[in-house]
């Protein structure tokens, strides 16, 4: 009698607009029954006797920092280490720059496992910061704090805590560029100044009219005070910041 591993994971995959991600490559290729293939085993999605899992991959048609979602799903015949399969999990999303992951593993004599990704760069920004998880800070008389799932501020109309993507993102492009010579120049009131913008490879400066609100605030505060006086030092600033990001992604950090 046959025994199979059942799989069902999603990767969701944050991307940075110039990069064009060969997910062949980057997690590996199918294969199914019958088919005749010239290429390395090693290459291959984690397979059984009949074939390979599946890989879908979306993509984000507004090109946004969290592009890709990667689904991996299939019915593995005479497979018999789940063990095996969320190791290799493991191993491919330390070669991606994961948002979220998630698998779970089912083998029919040997049980279930499953696994999820955990985000130590919201332990790092929290103990840089000096904070434990769930501690609360304030900033601009707004609430906020780390946990697991990552930066939370406190919405005072809703009351309730919420999931704050673009705060967290300014705070690691911080982090990642604390080595730069800051300019220590603040626009005054009505002033306009130029901050790079890693969301788009097309656009990358984008310019404000100071006026003390809440994007001004953390464009100030969050990212190392990264406004510029002029669109050539901005886009001379997104230029090394892609560089560093990528740097600090090579070297897993």
């Amino acid at each position: 009698m046959s025994n199979w591993t059942h799989v069902a994971g999603i990767i969701r995959v944050d991307c940075l607009p110039i990069e064009d991600l060969d997910f062949d490559k980057l997690i590996g290729e199918e294969w199914h029954y019958g088919d005749e293939f010239h290429i390395p085993k090693t290459s291959f999605l984690p397979d059984g006797s009949e074939g390979s899992l599946y890989k879908s991959v979306w993509e984000d048609p507004d090109g946004s920092i969290p592009r890709y979602t990667i689904s991996i799903f299939g019915d593995l015949r005479n497979h018999e280490d789940p063990q095996e399969i969320i190791d290799w999990f493991k191993e491919k999303c330390k070669n991606l720059w994961v948002r979220q992951a998630i698998i779970t593993v089912w083998n029919e004599r040997n049980g279930t496992i499953d696994w999820r990704y955990e985000h130590v760069d919201d332990w790092k920004i929290a103990n840089e910061f000096g904070l434990e998880l769930e501690q609360e800070f304030t900033i601009q008389e707004h609430r906020y704090k780390f946990t697991e799932e990552g930066l939370f501020w406190y919405d005072t109309y809703e009351k309730d805590w919420f999931l704050e993507n673009g705060t967290l993102r300014n705070l690691i492009v911080g982090k990642l560029n604390k080595d730069l010579i800051k300019t220590n120049w603040k626009p005054k009131y009505g002033e306009t100044y130029y901050f790079p913008c890693i969301n788009s490879s097309e656009h990358p400066t984008h310019f404000y009219t100071y006026n003390g609100v809440d994007d001004d605030v953390d464009n100030y505060y969050f990212t190392n005070n990264l406004m510029c006086k002029t669109e050539k030092e901005a886009e001379e600033l997104y230029d090394y910041i892609i560089e560093k990001v990528k740097e600090y992604r090579n070297n897993d950090i």
